[in-house]
């Protein structure tokens, strides 16, 4: 009975630690998806790397996403995201 009842332990920490492993691979980070089996490429676009409200408002991510600005970001974060909040405009007037 002792044997059975560790193969079923086994068995769930296996499957457990494929649910977790599957998530880790499909999570995001930031915009940019790694879909499973895949890297990301180089070249993808992501709203973080543009610095001027002109490039960040009318680019578009990899994935089709836009891009939004913020004219008045806090300390040590990016001017240029991928989400709408407060503070975030879809185009560069006020």
């Amino acid at each position: 009975m002792l044997k059975k009842s560790k193969i079923y332990y086994l068995l769930l920490f296996l499957l457990i630690a494929l649910y977790l492993f599957y998530r880790y691979l499909s999570s995001k980070e930031g915009i940019t998806s790694n879909v499973a089996g895949q890297t990301p490429k180089l070249d993808e676009t992501q709203c973080t790397q543009f610095t001027n409200c002109s490039d960040c408002t009318t680019k578009r991510t990899t994935s089709g996403n836009p891009c939004y600005w913020n004219p008045n970001p806090p300390k040590n974060e990016q001017s240029c995201g991928s989400f709408a909040g407060n503070g975030w405009l879809p185009t560069c007037g006020k």
